[in-house]
C-alpha cells in the first residue's frame, strides 16, 4: 500500500467522513465542460430549494414570496441560535475579520465537502498528501481531532500571531532540518516570514507557498515569490464552512467551486451587477447540511468573469477579490500584528458584540468596542489586560465604547484602520 493511501485511510478514519470519494469525483468533473458543469449545479439547486420547501422551519427562514432575498451575517447568528442542535451537529465560525463573527451549524458530510474542495486546491498549488508542511494559524492549542490531523498529514503547525524574530528564526529552522518544502497560512504572515527569511538570506526554494483568509496584496505576492521562489496559489473561502475559489496557477483568477456553491456579485440594490463589475459576493451553499446557506452576502467584494483558463478546467471563473483589506499594525518595536491577532484573542470575551482597532499614532491604539449589554467600566480594563497578557505591551491602548463602525469609501466596515502613512509604518518596521 502507497504512504499516500494509507495516509487517506487513516485521516478519513480520525475525520469520520468519506472525504476521498468528494475529492475523487472533484477531480474529474473540474474537466467538465462549463455547460455540463452549469447543468450539474442545477440540478443540485432544484434538490437544494426541494429539501428547503420540504422542511417548513427553513422556508419560513429563507423563503419570500419575491424569492430568496440576501442572508446576512445578524440572519446567520439569529437562525445559529434559533436552530436545535441535533446529533452529529456542531458549531464553525468565521475569523471575525470584517468584525462581527458569525456562527453556523455543520456536520461531518458537510466538512467532508468543503475539505474535498480544500484539498483541490492543494493539488492545483502542487501538493500531494504525505508531503510535509508548515501551516502558519491561530489555532495554537490542537486538540485531539486537529493533532491526529497534523500527524496523518504530516503538518507542522505554528502560531501566526508571535511574528517575533525568534519566533520566525525558528521556524525557518524546522523547515531546513526537516526539509519542509510546503509553506501555508495568512498572507500577512507569509509576507512577514519572507521579509525576516530574506533579512537572513534564504536561499532555500520551495514547491509551494499557498494563502487563505485575507487579502494576498500585490507587493505580498512580488516579495513572497522572490524570496521562496516558486508562486504563491491563493485560496478563497468563508468561516462559516465553505470553500469558494481558489487559483490554479494560470494568471491571478480564480476558479470557483461551482459544483458546491454558487457564488454571485450584487450591486448595492442587490441586483447582479454585470460580468467584469466589482459587486458584493454572494455565496450559496448547494450542500443542504444541517443549516443552510442560502445567498448569503458574505462581506467581500468580489469581480466575476466569463472567460476561459489556459488550464483546461471548466470551472467558471472569479477575476477577483477585492474587499478583504484589512491592514496591519506595526508597534514602535517594530513587531507586526496581523488581523487575526486580535479576533484570536477578542472573540472569545462573552459581553463583547463586535470591534475595531485604530492605529493613528506610532505609539497609540484606539480599540473601539461594541458592548451587548450596558456598558462597565470594567470591560476597558478587560480588553486592556488581555492585549497586554498576548504581548501588546508598547502600545497606548485607548478603549472606546462606540455604537457605530466606521466604513470603507466600497460600504465594508474593516476590522483593523492604519492611519498611518506608508512611510511610517515602514519606519517602524524598520525599527
Amino acid at each position: 500500500m502507497k504512504l499516500s493511501d494509507a495516509l487517506w485511510r487513516l485521516s478519513e478514519w480520525a475525520l469520520n467522513h468519506p472525504m476521498r470519494a468528494r475529492l475523487a469525483y472533484l477531480d474529474t468533473a473540474q474537466w467538465w465542460d462549463l455547460e455540463r458543469i452549469r447543468a450539474e449545479q442545477r440540478l443540485a439547486l432544484d434538490n437544494l430549494f426541494k429539501h428547503l420547501h420540504e422542511h417548513p422551519a427553513w422556508a419560513a427562514t429563507y423563503i419570500q414570496l419575491d424569492g430568496f432575498p440576501l442572508c446576512g451575517k445578524s440572519d446567520l447568528n439569529r437562525i445559529f441560535s434559533s436552530t436545535p442542535k441535533r446529533r452529529g451537529m456542531y458549531a464553525v465560525s468565521s475569523s471575525g475579520s470584517t468584525g462581527t463573527n458569525t456562527r453556523v451549524w455543520c456536520d461531518l458530510p458537510t466538512a467532508a465537502r468543503y475539505r474535498a474542495c480544500f484539498m483541490l486546491a492543494l493539488q492545483w498549488a502542487g501538493w500531494k498528501i504525505g508531503e510535509p508542511h508548515i501551516q502558519t494559524g491561530m489555532n495554537v492549542r490542537r486538540g485531539l481531532l486537529r493533532r491526529a490531523k497534523d500527524t496523518f498529514l504530516r503538518t507542522s503547525y505554528v502560531s501566526c500571531l508571535n511574528l517575533t524574530d525568534n519566533a520566525m528564526a525558528q521556524t525557518l529552522s524546522l523547515m531546513e532540518k526537516r526539509r519542509i518544502q510546503h509553506l501555508w497560512g495568512y498572507p500577512a504572515a507569509l509576507w512577514t516570514l519572507a521579509q525576516f527569511a530574506q533579512s537572513q538570506g534564504w536561499n532555500i526554494p520551495l514547491k509551494t507557498v499557498i494563502s487563505w483568509g485575507d487579502n494576498l496584496y500585490g507587493h505580498y505576492r512580488e516579495k513572497i515569490e522572490t524570496v521562496f521562489r516558486c508562486r504563491i496559489h491563493d485560496t478563497y473561502g468563508i468561516g462559516e464552512g465553505v470553500q469558494i475559489a481558489a487559483q490554479c496557477g494560470e494568471g491571478n483568477h480564480y476558479h470557483i467551486h461551482a459544483l458546491d456553491v454558487v457564488l454571485e456579485a450584487v450591486g448595492d440594490d442587490d441586483h447582479p451587477v454585470p460580468v467584469g463589475t466589482l459587486g458584493h459576493g454572494v455565496v450559496t451553499r448547494l450542500h443542504p447540511g444541517p443549516m443552510p446557506l442560502v445567498r448569503y452576502k458574505m462581506g467581500d467584494l468580489v469581480r466575476l468573469s466569463d472567460e476561459s483558463c489556459p488550464c483546461g478546467r471548466g470551472l467558471p471563473l472569479m477575476q477577483a477579490i477585492e474587499g478583504r483589506d484589512t491592514d496591519l499594525i506595526v508597534t514602535p518595536s517594530g513587531k507586526v500584528l496581523i488581523v487575526h491577532f486580535f479576533t484570536g484573542i477578542l472573540e472569545y470575551v462573552p459581553w463583547l458584540d463586535s470591534f475595531q482597532i485604530h492605529q493613528n499614532e506610532p505609539d497609540e491604539l484606539l480599540i473601539q468596542v461594541k458592548p451587548i449589554s450596558d456598558w462597565q467600566t470594567s470591560f476597558e480594563t478587560e480588553i486592556t489586560q488581555l492585549l497586554r497578557d498576548h504581548g501588546l505591551t508598547d502600545m497606548r491602548l485607548v478603549v472606546e465604547n462606540v455604537e457605530q463602525f466606521s466604513v470603507s469609501p466600497s460600504g465594508k466596515r474593516r476590522f483593523v484602520v492604519n492611519h498611518l502613512a506608508p512611510t511610517q509604518r515602514a519606519n517602524l518596521q524598520q525599527s
